[in-house]
């Protein structure tokens, strides 16, 4: 049975345009010409699929309809569609209640995935998120859960490859929890432990294996016995750690140190990884053979830059989350912060977001974050400026380019990008960063000057 769309535009032109869209679309169209007569529409006991309104009206204005709307109508997937630039009208919509927005003209494919977007919105609204995971509705983010669900009750090894932040080890979790197995999920970051700390951890090790070993110890890889074990950053294991590893995939066995016989365990493996394994099994870092063991599911973690329609859904499940553990009220956003939301790059991903929220509800006050972002933002667009030749010439408008120049550009921003990364993992002790990057103190402090580099810490 075809559902109804109920359509609210001023224009006749433009209301029979976009109920062709609809009946394209798979809808049956009803359409008004103002928010005044929508609301008696509903009112009436109209039960559309979902509406589609246009910002601009006469009388009542398209977003305080929306707010009306909502109130009313909580479950009615609502889209407002317009032809206003930017990022603030989107903003506005979405801070009003509404599901999504459309900017003018639009094809019927388009149509179609918001609307169904809007739609899966809402029904996440109403049924409660797997606890600690909201991982959205974007095309991209719905083809990764399909294929959770698919392999989730498996043994099957999977290997979750995404940006640091963008959510890998809540994937991870929602495996582990859609998997029938009942032992624990166990973490270990391979990256946190040089190699020889890192094997004690993961393996265990007899009483007396050395100085200091006064007792004997398990290991993380025997308290996920009947469970799943997560390894993070898997790419930083070292290759004689990769090469017990694999023999553990092979044979479900491993040794402590210090032992001379082997532990039988049945634990699931999920990894993870920001970096490129097949690029670290061409450098020779990374065994071929474990990379096959470990890459026969391979779910890829798309980074908040490229799903910002989940940005505003993410906040607010953050900021709700905030103000149940601290008993109080649930932080709303202003107007200044979401459009800082929208335009940030967020390098930092999921992780960043749901620090910056974190840091709202604790303060019980926005200025400090908006003006921190303000910052990032303003030093992005900085860093976008100073190419301004190469993007000319890509734009058409040159007919060559200074390829050296922009050589060393590129080097710069990688060289600023690697010195961030180093920062954030030694959590901003300069004289361990200058070391594992192989400069002097000195020249980091530079670098870092150089790069208009701030703490977040």
């Amino acid at each position: 049975m075809l559902q109804t769309l109920l359509i609210v535009a001023p224009d006749s032109g433009t209301r029979a345009g976009l109920c062709a869209l609809a009946v394209a679309a798979g809808y049956v169209a009803a359409h008004v010409s103002s928010a005044e007569e929508a609301l008696e529409e509903l009112a009436g006991g109209q039960a559309p699929a979902a509406l589609l309104m246009d910002r601009e009206l006469p009388g009542l204005d398209a977003l305080d309809a929306t707010k009306q709307i909502r109130a009313r109508c909580p479950e009615l997937p609502l889209v407002v569609l317009g032809t206003t630039p930017g990022a603030r009208p989107v903003v506005e919509a979405l801070q009003a209640g509404a599901d999504g927005w459309l900017h003018m003209p639009f094809e019927v494919a388009e149509l179609a995935r918001t609307l169904a977007r809007a739609t899966a919105a809402r029904a996440a609204a109403r049924a409660p998120a797997p606890p600690g995971v909201l991982l959205g509705e974007s095309p991209r983010m719905r083809a990764l859960a399909r294929t959770v669900e698919r392999v989730a009750d498996t043994d099957l090894t999977v290997l979750i490859r995404g940006e640091s932040g963008s959510g890998k080890e809540l994937v991870a979790r929602w495996l582990a929890r859609r998997c029938s197995r009942r032992g624990a999920f166990v973490k270990i970051n391979c990256a946190a432990l040089p190699g020889e700390l890192l094997e004690s951890e993961l393996f265990g090790y007899e009483k007396g294996a050395f100085t200091g070993a006064d007792e004997r110890r398990g290991g993380r890889y025997g308290q996920a016995e009947g469970g799943t074990i997560f390894l993070d950053e898997i790419s930083e294991l070292d290759l004689r750690l990769q090469a017990k590893l694999l023999q553990v995939l092979q044979e479900g066995r491993f040794s402590r140190l210090g032992s001379e016989g082997d532990v039988s365990v049945d634990a699931r493996v999920i990894a993870a990884t920001h970096g490129d394994l097949g690029a670290a099994v061409s450098e020779g870092s990374f065994r071929e053979d474990l990379f096959y063991r470990l890459n026969v599911v391979t779910v890829e973690v798309p980074p908040l830059r490229e799903r910002r329609d989940e940005i505003l859904p993410l906040a607010r499940h953050f900021a709700s989350r905030f103000a149940a553990e601290a008993g109080r009220p649930v932080a709303s956003f202003s107007d200044e912060l979401l459009e800082l939301f929208a335009t940030h790059a967020w390098p930092g991903n999921v992780r960043e977001l749901e620090n910056l929220v974190h840091r709202v509800a604790l303060l019980g006050a926005e200025a400090p974050v908006i003006d921190e972002l303000r910052e990032r933002v303003e030093r992005a667009r900085q860093a976008g400026e100073t190419r301004p030749e190469l993007a000319r010439f890509l734009a058409g408008e040159l007919p060559s380019v200074d390829l050296k120049g922009v050589g060393r550009e590129a080097a710069r921003v990688a060289e600023a990008r690697l010195i961030r990364t180093v920062l954030a993992r030694t959590r901003w002790n300069r004289r361990a960063a200058a070391e594992i990057l192989e400069i002097s103190y000195k020249a980091l402090l530079y670098k870092i000057k150089d790069a208009g580099l701030a703490s977040s810490a």
